[in-house]
């Protein structure tokens, strides 16, 4: 198979991580791409202006290097579905609309890759808060039952985004409410192998 660029992406809390790194381990020879980390610093987890403007430079970073080789290029985010969380910062009151139009306005201002196949998986916003209540990483600083209108609002919008672009890219969407992660795994290789042979 020539290279090929694959984005596994979705809200907060859908398992991307855990999704990614098994499928990397059961396929040794497919190339995991950097995974996208909000940085540590007080800074970025209280400020969702400059939070996105990181996104944007490590979005960009992303796809300058990305490799070109006779494997499969994974990676767990892309601006397509990232900058629904800019949206999504704008509708719940997290940025000003002086600030979301002009990261509009910087996310178009380049040329992006288009991934070759991008899987969103998504489960409903009660398995969400609950997964991000479990694991330890500085999401779960960020989240807390008073932004779950933030949380809702980011995980209809990645569900309506995959609904949407069914159609008109190489876009599709895992409701992985009731799936387990050995579940999860088993569909993305099933839609990689049926979307990309």
């Amino acid at each position: 198979m020539e290279g090929k660029y694959i984005v596994i992406s979705g809200p907060l809390g859908s398992g991307k991580t855990t999704i990614l790194n098994m499928l990397c381990a059961k396929n040794m020879e497919w190339n995991r791409i950097n995974e996208t980390v909000i940085p540590a610093e007080k800074e970025y987890l209280s400020d969702s202006f400059k939070r996105q403007i990181w996104f944007y430079l490590n979005y960009k970073e992303k796809d300058e290097n990305l490799i070109k080789s006779n494997t499969l290029n994974f990676s767990d985010s892309c601006v397509f579905s990232g900058v629904l969380y800019f949206k999504a910062a704008f509708k719940t009151g997290k940025i000003s609309l002086a600030d979301y139009d002009m990261l509009k306005r910087l996310f178009n201002s380049y040329s992006w890759k288009q991934p070759d196949l991008e899987i969103v998986i998504g489960a409903s916003t009660e398995e969400l808060l609950k997964r991000i209540g479990k694991r330890q990483r500085s999401s779960k600083e960020m989240l807390n039952e008073n932004e779950r209108d933030f949380v809702d609002v980011v995980n209809q919008l990645f569900t309506d985004y995959a609904m949407n672009n069914e159609g008109l890219r190489n876009v599709v969407f895992i409701d992985t409410t009731n799936l387990t992660p050995e579940q999860v795994v088993s569909e993305v290789e099933r839609i990689i192998n049926e979307r990309l042979h």
